[in-house]
């Protein structure tokens, strides 16, 4: 895609989102600032909020882009990725809350991608890292034990639908779940 191209999808953009976006620079500095964040969240390494604009003018034209159903309709050029040289970490500014996530991907019929919220509202997770009380660990393992639950139910989701046979499953070999 050439740059004009995606300068002119990165100007539609700020028309709807300029307000929300002004917000995220401060943020990144903020999360920044707390090692234990940075550290404990498996594989985050925060953008230099500096790059924020060219980051958001490639998402924007990438999103553009996706023509797998499944990519269209999960990712949103409203969301700001925030992790250095990966697409992991977004923050959402269609809410008020900014919620931050991870995205992953469910490997198994029926393929998805998801989200796993560390904070589904933003502002109160900022104001929870600063009080002496708060345990990152507790957090975590509770954001852990969420996303377990997720799982658990596209699982159950796959079963149901093979059942029904609405989904060919295949015989499970040992050369399946080991390798050599």
């Amino acid at each position: 895609m050439k740059n004009s191209q995606k300068e002119i999808l990165f100007k539609d953009f700020q028309c709807h989102w300029k307000k929300q976006f002004q917000k995220i620079p401060s943020i990144i500095r903020y999360l920044s600032s707390y090692d234990d964040i940075t550290t404990k969240l498996d594989t985050f390494l925060p953008l230099n909020f500096s790059n924020l604009r060219n980051s958001q003018l490639e998402w924007v034209s990438l999103v553009s882009q996706f023509d797998n159903l499944i990519e269209a309709d999960f990712f949103k050029p409203y969301w700001i990725p925030i992790q250095k040289n990966k697409y992991d970490y977004f923050i959402d500014l269609s809410s008020e809350c900014l919620p931050l996530f991870k995205v992953d991907f469910f490997f198994y019929e029926p393929y998805r991608w998801y989200k796993k919220y560390i904070a589904k509202d933003l502002s109160q997770f900022l104001i929870d890292i600063d009080n002496a009380n708060f345990n990152i660990d507790d957090y975590l393992r509770e954001v852990e034990g969420k996303e377990a639950t997720q799982l658990s139910g596209f699982f159950e989701e796959r079963d149901e639908l093979g059942f029904s046979s609405k989904l060919e499953l295949y015989p499970i070999d040992k050369h399946s779940l080991f390798g050599d």
